[in-house]
């Protein structure tokens, strides 16, 4: 008896056995729910990691001005920042308007400079904190009167929840 060809280390093949025999009959296996479990444990994984990123690119922010001889340092800290309310890329307006940061402001200066006749608002800025969500209005007056010198800009700083950063006044150095 002669064989061209010998398979002796492969088994027998079986007969043909349908494959939902070794499936469950609910939820399509065990592989697809394992896999489908894993999916949604590394979305929450990286979702919590990216939260963090954001909040850790939000840092302090400071601002001088300087003022009939004074020096004015107005300091917004991280804390403060991630304590107020968040603009959020789907809103169209920010939590505070600028009209109402314009007044919180004018008030602010009127209350610090005693002698505000030729001065006015020249500028409303929302500057980004780092993050895309952390946002604050930075107000600025200048004087338009006539002055023998460079002025410098007073800025006001605001937060998204209306406080108005109160400055540290000294004398200029």
């Amino acid at each position: 008896m002669s064989r061209l060809t010998s398979r002796r280390s492969q088994p027998p093949l079986a007969p043909s056995v349908p494959l939902s025999r070794f499936t469950s009959q609910v939820g399509g296996g065990s592989a697809f729910f394992v896999r489908r479990t894993m999916r949604t444990i590394i979305s929450i994984i990286i979702l919590a990691f990216a939260i963090q990123v954001r909040a850790d690119l939000v840092q302090s922010y400071s601002l001088l001005s300087y003022v009939a001889g004074k020096r004015f340092k107005s300091t917004v800290t991280r804390e403060q920042l991630l304590k107020a309310p968040v603009w959020r890329f789907q809103d169209d307006s920010p939590p505070l308007s600028p009209r109402k940061a314009d007044q919180l402001a004018t008030a602010k200066f009127h209350e610090l400079q005693k002698d505000t006749k030729d001065c006015r608002r020249d500028r409303i800025s929302l500057e980004d904190m780092g993050d895309g969500i952390h946002w604050i209005y930075v107000v600025e007056f200048g004087y338009h009167g006539d002055i023998g010198g460079l002025m410098i800009p007073y800025r006001i700083l605001i937060l998204m929840d209306g406080t108005v950063v109160e400055p540290k006044v000294s004398d200029e150095k």
